[in-house]
C-alpha cells in the first residue's frame, strides 16, 4: 500500500468537505470527528486511491469534460 498514491484534488476536497462543518463564529472548518480522528483527513496523502483510472489521451480527456453536448442522446 505505500506504493499506491493518492487520489485526484476533487475527490479529496470532496471527502474534507463531508468530514468538516463550517464554524461561522470561529471561520474556518472544524472536523466532525473526535479524538484522533478529527485529523484524519487533513491532506491528500492521508488517502489512497485503490483503483487507477485507465490512460486516456489528452483529446479524449477534453472531449468528455468541456463538450458533454456530444455525448446527449435523445429520447423519442
Amino acid at each position: 500500500m505505500a506504493q499506491l498514491g493518492p487520489p485526484p484534488i476533487r475527490t479529496f476536497d470532496a471527502v474534507h468537505h463531508a468530514s468538516t462543518r463550517f464554524n461561522k463564529v470561529a471561520n474556518q472548518r472544524d472536523p466532525i470527528f473526535g479524538g484522533h480522528s478529527a485529523t484524519l483527513y487533513e491532506i491528500n496523502h492521508d488517502l489512497v486511491l485503490l483503483k487507477q483510472p485507465a490512460h486516456e489521451d489528452r483529446v479524449t480527456t477534453f472531449v468528455q469534460q468541456y463538450l458533454p453536448v456530444l455525448f446527449l442522446v435523445r429520447v423519442t
